[in-house]
């Protein structure tokens, strides 16, 4: 830390700062929490923990920063809390519709009887892919989808951390010997199939909590996870071309994961306002939210059925479906020539007159 330029260790005082600030904000969430969110412990306890993603990734930042060696310790808290969130974060939308019973009841509801596979990151492009229906087999097996990322993950950041203390891990080396990119390959392998199945479960919930501001929470938590993920790789390949260059002692790699960390550090503070502006809401009656929902979609659906029936034409002042149903031709009846059916008005001073002549 003391072997930074003039520049980079004022920087890393403001990441503190913001390390600490990132803290206290958690600490009000916490509080807010527990006296606004009256829908029972679990949605409490789930909501607090997702939202604890974010000075958990920063404080395991600042210590990475701090001190370099306890940089893949750092890693390997990061990306267990990571994924257990992803698992967690399912289980609250879960929660919020009362039950797997209730949220199958919910999905029937809203018109969801099939389980689109078409999302991103992998089949985004992949129109040919099957609908399985939204049974609650199915939303079980994605619920394991992406809880064994959760278990795979952290095993294989301990096998990772022994096989370290051993000299058999070695950080970016591509050897047949090493460890680490097959290691790495099972960890990416795992987490990109839990992502996947993590963005289906979303889409087919989505509507239906989109109430409950569940959308800004999506995002703020997928940003967590593209950002910590993709940015490593981008500071690794800036690393294999010696950038930054090593300066008063430091190497490139050093100085690469601490730059990283700085700008971690920096979005974490930025996405804990996305985060706290969605959950800063008081979730005392969610039933109450979601079926004020449901019924003004079926005001609306009504409102536009009566609309389409006063908009059909009228027969005899009839409308046009009812007359079919009561047997009455669709067409416009012609105007009968039959004496018996017409109205003749005769004059009877007229018709005596006529009597007269023919006596």
């Amino acid at each position: 830390f003391w072997r930074l330029s003039a520049v980079e260790v004022p920087l890393a005082v403001v990441c503190g700062g913001l390390t600490f600030t990132l803290v206290a904000l958690f600490i009000d969430k916490v509080i807010f929490v527990f006296r606004q969110y009256k829908t029972g412990k679990k949605i409490q306890s789930k909501s607090i923990q997702i939202v604890g993603i974010y000075p958990v990734v920063a404080v395991c930042a600042f210590i990475a920063l701090c001190f370099p060696k306890a940089t893949f310790i750092c890693l390997f808290v990061r990306s267990t809390y990571l994924s257990c969130c992803l698992y967690t974060f399912i289980s609250l939308m879960v929660q919020y519709m009362s039950g797997k019973d209730s949220m199958l009841s919910r999905l029937e509801d809203h018109q969801i009887h099939q389980i689109s596979l078409q999302a991103p990151p992998c089949f985004c492009c992949c129109c040919c892919l099957p609908k399985p229906k939204a049974t609650r087999r199915n939303i079980r097996i994605l619920e394991l989808c992406v809880l064994q990322n959760a278990i795979l993950s952290p095993v294989i950041y301990l096998v990772a951390i022994v096989l370290w203390l051993d000299g058999k891990y070695r950080t970016g080396e591509f050897s047949l010997t090493n460890s680490y990119p097959y290691l790495n390959f099972l960890n990416a392998f795992s987490f990109i199939f839990a992502m996947q199945s993590f963005i289906i479960f979303f889409r087919m919930c989505r509507d239906i909590l989109r109430p409950l501001r569940i959308v800004p929470k999506f995002f703020s938590l997928q940003l967590v996870v593209i950002l910590a993920n993709l940015q490593s790789t981008i500071f690794a390949l800036f690393v294999k071309q010696a950038l930054p260059a090593c300066t008063n002692g430091l190497s490139a790699n050093v100085k690469g994961e601490a730059y990283f960390n700085m700008v971690l550090i920096v979005e974490m503070f930025a996405l804990s306002f996305m985060a706290r502006c969605a959950y800063r809401r008081s979730h005392s009656n969610i039933d109450a939210i979601l079926n004020t929902q449901d019924a003004t979609k079926e005001t609306e659906t009504s409102k536009y059925t009566k609309s389409d029936d006063n908009s059909k034409p009228l027969i005899n002042g009839v409308s046009k479906d009812q007359s079919s149903a009561e047997g009455t031709p669709s067409t416009t009846p012609k105007k009968s020539h039959d004496v018996r059916n017409s109205h003749i008005f005769i004059d009877p001073g007229a018709l005596s007159e006529l009597q007269e002549s023919y006596v």
